[in-house]
């Protein structure tokens, strides 16, 4: 409190000091002496005389008014009697100054005008650099790096993808051993051996394995001949072999294209064991076990040449590596090591970083269709078919489930044999299917990236810390995050426009509906407020006398132009949320919200909001109108009407227009007349009409600001660039009419 009180006082002293080098430059100049001195005199005199007082007042009292006061009326106090003890030197008599007095008159008001000169420019220096530091903040949040992790990494979903030639459950029964035994890997094939064919659970894997195919495939077809193969020395074809003998073709159908999209999370340890040796030098998976194990990390040739048991000591090995050379471990000793000490999830992390994966985006569509059959839930892909295929609205999904394919899918691309099956009946190989013969590559990478990758932000940096501070950034994101990666990231994108609003995920919401919310409302403001302000201020400055009413009535429009904006907030809760629910709701028309918390009575509530604005300006705009003009009209025969529409209207738009401006302006950043008409500061679907509930920008950026996490921030400062824009793009076209209809004129 004190801390304030100083610079209250000091605020005050600075106040009177450029009063007094203003008001004391004449004043020494008509006593005889330099106005110059004088200028300096007086704003010394003002600032001591201030500041003095105000600092005896504050070692001997703690009272911060008094500090405040004593500040003001001292160096009032001292101004005045400098001004009045200030002997006379001038010894002129005259009305007239003439001479050096009027020499010293002259460099008086330029004195005057240079301070005020001065204090313009300063005023304009501060105010541009104001509005940088807010353009600059903005925008510092806008864009920046970011820490993006996914929930499954792409190449996770690549590792064992192939072609399957078809799109999902429409594989070539023929083709199936082929595709099997050239693109599965033979750990997996004899997996499915065991799991398909001899029905054995995960478990039971390893024992099986040592088996002979007479006992382990006992009461199954397989070729005599492979009566006493183990299971563990099938080869490829022969497993594909067998697949194929034991399954029916649905089944090996659905099978390749399980296989074809088998993501690495549904690897067993076995088999990325083997992948992860057959993938990688021996040198590259001592490293890594070093690194992921230990914690160490070597480059080439620095590997450690002591038993494993010291280099590991403390974790886990097999006995039978205690007393190899930690430099001479063979691949799949180093990737037994990792399987024995890692986590799953950490053992994944490890395939990624040894094992080379492709882009999603080098894969075929029906790569991509296997991908999305095998990670994707039957209800999400459904859901994609009717938004993206279909292109239905979400309210009418409920309706079309039932549906033929055949009536559902008219003009569109589905197999000839499904036509007459609903669209409720289909399984996830076929709505796969549906998705490969109707989308392109990018609409089943975007699918995919959605709904299985789901790329998240996880931390975000401003601009100015990402191009100052990278390196310590990249050492953060690898120490604290490891397992996400660095991006760059506009918050303002095509999806940030378009997309729903997400309470939970920044990096996911959009404004649409906060987009679409606001610029209804300021339709149904100009709409409202702009003809009846300027009706308003023709009939006050054409038609209405000077009676004691209507002065009464232009002090009260005066006055309600200052009012805060929170009391008309307060006023259209009153009027239109509750005495006109029944309009404002929409059941006069039969329809609408349940309440009248909506568009229109926000509407309604900025209308009168600006109202007073629109009518002082339009008042004075038509006030500006030479009375030579109207006599010209007058003297040709035109009504008074005609005058008006004809002549006084077209010559006060562009200072209309101009008035019009500033206050959309002030309309369209407005944040509590809508909270308390009841805007929503989290509301998912768009508004329909008038008669909606709404939400709005300028409640999603108060909403966004308040929440803890930063990238909620950096998402509030995209939406404030969206609303400026949006403020620019408004204002622009109200200029080019006001240019337009100025060029007219002239």
């Amino acid at each position: 409190m004190e801390r304030l009180a100083f610079f209250g006082a000091v605020f005050f002293s600075l106040i009177l000091a450029l009063n007094g080098g203003m008001t004391s430059a004449p004043i020494a100049a008509r006593k005889g002496y330099n106005p110059r001195l004088g200028a300096l005199a007086g704003a010394l005199t003002g600032l001591l005389g201030g500041l003095i007082p105000a600092l005896v007042v504050r070692r001997v009292s703690s009272a911060g008014g008094l500090v405040v006061l004593v500040a003001l009326v001292g160096g009032i106090v001292a101004l005045a009697l400098l001004w009045r003890l200030l002997p006379s030197r001038d010894a002129q008599q005259g009305v007239l100054p003439s001479g050096a007095s009027l020499q010293r008159n002259i460099v008086a008001r330029h004195t005057r005008g240079a301070i005020a000169r001065t204090l313009f420019i300063l005023s304009i220096a501060v105010a541009l650099l104001v509005l940088a530091t807010l353009l600059w903040t903005i925008l510092n949040k806008t864009v920046g790096l970011t820490a993006v992790q996914y929930n499954v990494e792409p190449g996770a979903l690549t590792l064992a993808s192939f072609d399957p030639g078809a799109a999902p459950g429409e594989a070539v029964p023929g083709d199936i051993p082929a595709l099997l035994a050239e693109n599965v890997h033979p750990v997996r094939l004899r997996e499915l051996v065991l799991e398909r064919i001899a029905g054995a659970k995960p478990k039971a894997w390893a024992e099986l394995l040592d088996q002979l195919l007479s006992a382990a495939l006992e009461g199954h077809d397989f070729p005599a001949e492979w009566a006493g193969t183990p299971v563990s020395a099938l080869e490829p074809a022969q497993a594909a072999d067998l697949l194929a003998r034991n399954l029916d073709t649905e089944s090996l159908q659905t099978l390749v294209t399980s296989e074809a999209g088998r993501a690495l999370s549904m690897m067993s340890e076995a088999e990325i064991a083997a992948r992860m040796a057959e993938g990688a030098s021996a040198g590259r998976l001592q490293r890594l076990a070093l690194a992921r194990v230990a914690g160490v990390r070597v480059g080439d040739g620095e590997v450690p040449s002591a038993p494993v048991a010291q280099v590991l000591d403390g974790y886990a090995y097999p006995e039978a590596l205690a007393a190899t050379p930690f430099d001479q471990l063979a691949p799949a000793e180093s990737v037994a090591l990792l399987v024995a000490n890692l986590e799953r999830a950490d053992l994944e992390d490890a395939v990624l970083d040894t094992l080379d994966t492709r882009d999603l985006g080098d894969l075929s569509e029906r790569e991509l269709g296997a991908i999305t059959a095998a990670n994707v839930r039957k209800a999400l892909l459904k859901v994609a078919i009717l938004r993206d295929v279909v292109g239905a609205a979400e309210s009418a999904w409920p309706d079309l489930s039932g549906q033929p394919l055949g009536v559902l899918l008219k003009g569109r691309d589905f197999p000839a044999e499904l036509a007459e099956t609903p669209f409720s009946q289909i399984d996830e190989q076929q709505a796969a299917g549906l998705l490969v013969r109707n989308l392109d590559r990018d609409a089943l990478i975007t699918l995919l990236m959605d709904q299985v990758v789901q790329a998240q932000v996880v931390k975000s940096w401003p601009l100015w810390d990402s191009l100052t501070e990278w390196g310590a950034i990249e050492t953060a994101q690898q120490t604290q995050l490891p397992r996400a990666e660095l991006q760059w990231r506009s918050w303002v994108s095509a999806d940030f426009l378009t997309s729903p609003l997400d309470p939970r995920r920044p990096d996911l919401t959009g404004i649409r509906p906060a987009l679409i919310g606001s610029l209804l409302i300021i339709a149904i403001t100009i709409l409202v407020a702009f003809p009846v302000g300027v009706g308003a201020a023709i009939y006050l400055e054409e038609y209405a006398g000077r009676s004691r009413l209507n002065q009464i009535i232009q002090t009260n429009i005066n006055n309600l132009a200052g009012v805060p904006s929170i009391i008309y907030g307060m006023l259209g809760l009153a009027i239109f949320v509750r005495s006109l629910e029944a309009v404002t709701s929409g059941r006069v028309v039969g329809g609408g919200a349940a309440n009248g918390r909506t568009v229109l009575s926000a509407g309604f509530t900025l209308a009168l909001l600006i109202l007073p604005l629109i009518i002082i300006n339009a008042q004075e705009a038509i006030r500006a109108v030479p009375g030579s003009l109207r006599q010209a009209s007058y003297g040709l025969g035109a009504t008074k009407w005609q005058t008006i529409w004809h002549h006084v209207l077209p010559y006060a738009m562009p200072g209309i227009l101009t008035g019009t401006i500033l206050a959309i302006s002030r309309a369209i950043g407005e944040t509590a007349p809508l909270i308390l008409v009841g805007g929503a500061t989290y509301l998912t679907r768009d508004p329909e009409g008038p008669f909606s509930i709404f939400t709005a920008l300028p409640l999603l950026i108060y909403r966004w600001t308040t929440l803890p996490q930063d990238e909620f921030r950096h998402a509030a400062a995209a939406a404030i660039v969206v609303l400026l824009v949006l403020l620019l793009g408004l204002n622009s076209i109200a200029i080019i009419l006001r240019n337009r209809l100025s060029r007219r004129l002239s």
